[in-house]
């Protein structure tokens, strides 16, 4: 049984259900501290013999992992005359923390289906077959999404942070773009005392993700360049502070992507979408004023869940998420 005490002096233990290939009742296990899984531990995570540990669920919608080049644009507002430099961008994230117990992860190897299609999307398609036309069966990284429905969460339990791509290869040519090798990250996690228990964390490793396979370029239903998104590694982090009552606080954070969206698909051309430009991967507010587009670009979309694994040791006891 999942121990729902608000405090844990060891965790021995956490589990995240999800449908394993060829195996409805699979479930994948953390490492156990002290135990016999230490071969999965990341580098970071036996470091330093904390104590305490805990691992946690992050769910990201689309809207909310928001990745800006140098010069502020993204890589819809790119054209042939455009310089591109991948080194120095950016990605922003924003999402809910949650109990692994609560999240079960299901294969989804046929891509995206009729379900996957958001109110958004029928919108600007004008109706859901229209939407399906050019995205039924994209692949989502990592071949796995989260089961639906989603618990509402916890509005004092959330993720939150800034990557920055810190050295790049190869690219930039006619069919290819960089690779980042490299990147910086500032994160925080805030778990409860109405969302001032935070734990701040840096990160800046070696980070090797090729980008462009994530971009998939599509005119109407016709598929030009077909993305193939894949899951980034995972990376250790230090926790350098904590606030509330986690002053004081010491350990490191192991993260991992264990899900992803479908990568970004910039549609070129459309015979049966709506007129009004709009990005849908980054919409804010509804009325909010259109997105400049590269000309002849008509949106850019993503479906999907981003999840990551965020496992933390540390010195002082970790809550439970609800």
């Amino acid at each position: 049984m999942h121990d729902r005490s608000e405090y844990h002096d060891t965790i021995p233990y956490h589990t995240i259900p999800y449908r394993g290939m060829g195996d409805d009742t699979a479930t994948t296990t953390a490492t156990m501290v002290g135990g016999s899984n230490n071969e999965r531990m990341l580098v970071s995570s036996s470091s330093k013999g904390y104590n305490y540990r805990r691992n946690y669920i992050a769910i990201i919608e689309p809207r909310n992992f928001v990745s800006l080049l140098p010069n502020g644009g993204g890589f819809s507002d790119l054209d042939e005359d455009s310089s591109f430099e991948l080194q120095g961008s950016s990605t922003i994230l924003n999402g809910k923390i949650y109990d692994p117990a609560d999240i079960e992860i299901v294969n989804r190897f046929n891509g995206v289906g009729p379900d996957d299609i958001t109110d958004e999307l029928i919108e600007f398609f004008g109706t859901k077959q229209n939407a399906l036309d050019p995205f039924g069966g994209v692949p989502f990284a990592g071949g796995r999404q989260p089961k639906q429905p989603i618990p509402p969460g916890d509005s004092a339990f959330f993720y939150h942070g800034l990557c920055v791509a810190t050295s790049t290869f190869g690219g930039p040519s006619s069919s290819t773009l960089p690779s980042v090798s490299s990147h910086s990250c500032k994160l925080n996690i805030c778990l409860g005392g109405g969302g001032f228990n935070c734990i701040a964390f840096y990160a800046g490793t070696s980070f090797v993700f090729n980008v462009g396979q994530q971009v998939g370029l599509t005119f109407g239903d016709n598929v030009i360049i077909p993305g193939e998104p894949s899951l980034p590694p995972p990376f250790p982090a230090t926790i350098i502070g904590g606030t509330g009552s986690f002053e004081g606080i010491e350990g490191t954070v192991d993260i991992a992507t264990i899900c992803g969206t479908t990568g970004l698909t910039i549609l070129i051309g459309c015979n049966n979408c709506g007129r009004r430009k709009r990005s849908l991967s980054q919409v804010e507010e509804e009325d909010s004023e259109d997105r400049r587009l590269q000309e002849g670009v008509i949106g850019d979309f993503k479906l999907g869940l981003i999840v990551q694994s965020i496992s933390i040791n540390a010195n002082m006891p970790l809550p439970v998420a609800p």
